[in-house]
């Protein structure tokens, strides 16, 4: 949380990735960080296409 705004912060060596819901883009975190908005997927350590990978679900709604 900064201000106003969820933030997600990779510290790991694996990385992260986030898929916004209704984009096909994923973004890649890697010792890095992003605003987490609208709802989505968070994959942890392995890419989203990875079955495997720990995947948290997001959904951020506005005050």
């Amino acid at each position: 949380w900064r201000g106003s705004y969820f933030m997600l912060t990779d510290l790991s060596s694996n990385g992260t990735w986030v898929r916004y819901t209704g984009n096909d883009t994923t973004l890649a975190l890697r010792r890095n960080e992003c605003v987490l908005h609208g709802q989505g997927e968070i994959t942890l350590g392995a890419k989203p296409s990875d079955p495997t990978a720990p995947t948290v679900m997001f959904q951020i709604h506005p005050h």
